[in-house]
C-alpha cells in the first residue's frame, strides 16, 4: 500500500484465511483510505464488478455525511461522478480515478479465482498495467485460490513487476499453538497437552479446524465445571465439529459416498485418501491405499477393487473430489480441497472411537 504503482495478489489453499486477512486489511485502511471490497461470482463481468465497487463508495459516503461512520473523508468528493458514470471499459475506470488524484484507494476483489471468463482477467490485468503506469493513488488486491498466481491473472510476464504476490500458506503448529494458547488465556482455563497436539494435528494448518476443535472441547469443559480440558472433552467435541464445518465440505462428503447400491466402498476409499501418506505435492499413490484398504475391510484389499472408485472420485458426478496428477501410467493422486481430508480424518476418528 505504500509503494505507488504496487498492486497485490493474495492467492493459497481454500481455507487458510485469505478472506479473513483481506477483510482486515481493508479494516486497517478504512481510516484514511477510500475502500471497496467486492465478492466475485463466477458469472461476474468487468462491468458488473466496478459498477459494484463504486456503488459501494457511494454508500459509505452518504452514510458518513450523517454521521454514522467516523471517516470524513468525503469532503470534496463530488458522488456524482461515481453515481452516473457507466462502466463500460478499461478507460472508464481509468478516467474516473483520475478525478480524485488527492484520494488514496484500495479495491479488493475476493474469491476472484471463481470468474470462469478468461477475457475478463485479461482486462483485469491490463486494467492493472495501466493502472501502475498512469495512476499511482490506486491499489487494486485481487484475492482467490490457486497454488500459482497464474491459475488466477494467465500469463501475463509484464505484471510482475506490478504486483505484490503474497502466497498465504497454511498455519504452522506453533501458529495453531499460539491460537488455542490465546483462547485459553481469555476463558482462564488449561488444557491437556495431549489435547492441544490432539487440535494441531487435526486442524491440518487450517484455523477453521482449529477453532471449531479448540471452541468445542473448551465448551465441554465448561460445562462439566471443570477448568481443565482434557482428552474426554476433545473426544466428544469431534461429533460437534463435524457437524459444523463449512456445509460445503459436509456436501462435497455427503456427494462423494452417495450410492444406489446396498454395499458400497466410497467411504473406506475417502478414508484411506485422507490416511494415505503424502509426498512434498500433497499426492499419493493408489498402490499406498491397499494396506489402508485392507485394514478398514479387515480383509486383504488389492488396487484392482477400489480403482473404479478413484476414477469415479475424480469426476463431477462424485464432486470432482480428487485431481489425478501426471501421466498416465505414472499417475498420483490428489485432494482438489485439502479442508476435505482434514475432515475426512475427524471423521474417521469420531467412528473409530464412537465419538
Amino acid at each position: 500500500m505504500t509503494e505507488r504503482g504496487q498492486h497485490i495478489i493474495l492467492y493459497g489453499e481454500r481455507g487458510v484465511g485469505k478472506t479473513s486477512l483481506s477483510n482486515i486489511t481493508k479494516e486497517i485502511f478504512d481510516k484514511h483510505t477510500v475502500t471497496s471490497k467486492i465478492t466475485c461470482s463466477k458469472d461476474s463481468t468487468f462491468n458488473q464488478l466496478w459498477d459494484k465497487a463504486f456503488k459501494e463508495i457511494v454508500q459509505k459516503f452518504e452514510i458518513s455525511k450523517i454521521g454514522f461512520d467516523s471517516p470524513r473523508l468525503e469532503s470534496h468528493f463530488n458522488l456524482n461522478d461515481f453515481k452516473e458514470k457507466r462502466i463500460h471499459d478499461i478507460g472508464s475506470v481509468i478516467s474516473i480515478f483520475s478525478k480524485f488524484q488527492d484520494k488514496r484507494f484500495f479495491i479488493i476483489f475476493d474469491e476472484y479465482d471463481i470468474i470462469e471468463n478468461q477475457q475478463i482477467k485479461s482486462t483485469f490485468a491490463s486494467l492493472i498495467k495501466s493502472l501502475s503506469d498512469n495512476n499511482e493513488n490506486i491499489t487494486i488486491m485481487l484475492v482467490g485460490i490457486g497454488e500459482s498466481i497464474n491459475e488466477l491473472i494467465g500469463e501475463h510476464p509484464s505484471l510482475e513487476r506490478c504486483l505484490k504476490q503474497i502466497h498465504l500458506q497454511r498455519m504452522s503448529s506453533e501458529e495453531i499453538y499460539e491460537i488455542i494458547e490465546y483462547g485459553l488465556k481469555a476463558l482462564n482455563l488449561q488444557m491437556e497437552a495431549s489435547v492441544k497436539k490432539s487440535i494441531v494435528d487435526f486442524s491440518q494448518g487450517f484455523p477453521h479446524f482449529a477453532h471449531l476443535l479448540a471452541k468445542y472441547s473448551c465448551e465441554r469443559a465448561l460445562f462439566s465445571k471443570s477448568d481443565l480440558v482434557t482428552d474426554i472433552h476433545f473426544k466428544t467435541s469431534v461429533k460437534r465439529a463435524t457437524e459444523n464445518v463449512h456445509e460445503t465440505i459436509r456436501n462435497l462428503y455427503e456427494q462423494a459416498i452417495r450410492t444406489t447400491k446396498a454395499e458400497s466402498n466410497f467411504k473406506d476409499v475417502l478414508y484411506s485418501c485422507a490416511l494415505a501418506v503424502e509426498d512434498e505435492h500433497g499426492s499419493f499413490r493408489a498402490k499406498d491405499l491397499e494396506h489402508i484398504m485392507s485394514e478398514l475391510q479387515k480383509k486383504e484389499t488389492k488396487l484392482y477393487s477400489f480403482t473404479y472408485h478413484l476414477g469415479k472420485l475424480s469426476q463431477g458426478s462424485k464432486g470432482n473430489i480428487l485431481l489425478k496428477v501426471g501421466t498416465a501410467k505414472h499417475h498420483r493422486y490428489k485432494f482438489r480441497n485439502p479442508m476435505l481430508k482434514a475432515f475426512l480424518k475427524l471423521r474417521y476418528y469420531k467412528e473409530k472411537n464412537g465419538a
